[in-house]
């Protein structure tokens, strides 16, 4: 089985596994109010191919501001701007993404947890460096984002996601960039 096929279903069964009782909420268990929030995050190797070239890039880094906003009971519509800081060919670059997504919430009241399961499609730009043109992205994530409670206003979030740009250019060639793993965590405000 493909790695990204066995992570889709991994993140299936995490989802199934923590869905969580009652109603869905968000963080400070209001349905109706959206919230915003700032990650970190690391990402793991990942190739970057075309048909006449093969290039590794080395762990990374990233920063990411995202909104939640409420789209019924237990949905959200998530917008984020992600910047990542990636090492390619000994050489640094930067690649931004803006992308939207939809999350659904499960809340465990008594632990004061919320489970956000999701996905999210983004359009990637990768800066150029000595050795690559500036190439452009079709990216998509999966996510499982968890909520702890700090009080009504505010919690600690952390998220595991699967990343991959399967479709993207640079002028020249078709370029393809992951899959990666990334880890994250942050804070979330209401």
């Amino acid at each position: 089985m493909s790695s990204f096929r066995t992570c889709l279903l991994a993140f299936l069964v995490l989802g199934i596994c923590l869905a969580g009782d009652g109603s869905a909420q968000n963080l400070v268990g209001r349905p109706s109010s959206g919230l915003f929030g700032v990650k970190i995050r690391v990402i793991s190797r990942m190739d970057l191919t075309s048909d006449d070239w093969y290039l590794q890039s080395e762990i990374g880094s990233c920063a990411q501001v995202y909104a939640d906003i409420p789209r019924g009971k237990e949905f959200y519509l998530t917008t984020a701007f992600s910047f990542y800081y990636v090492e390619i060919n000994r050489s640094n670059q930067i690649m931004i993404e803006p992308s939207i997504g939809l999350k659904r919430a499960f809340m465990r009241s008594h632990a004061g947890i919320v489970f956000k399961p999701g996905v999210s499609v983004g359009f990637a730009y990768l800066a150029e460096t000595g050795d690559l043109r500036a190439a452009s992205f079709l990216t998509y994530s999966l996510f499982f984002e968890t909520h702890f409670r700090i009080d009504a206003r505010k919690a600690w979030v952390a998220e595991l996601a699967l990343f991959h740009a399967p479709a993207g250019s640079n002028g020249d060639v078709d370029v393809s960039f992951g899959p990666g793993i990334v880890l994250r965590g942050g804070v979330a405000f209401r």
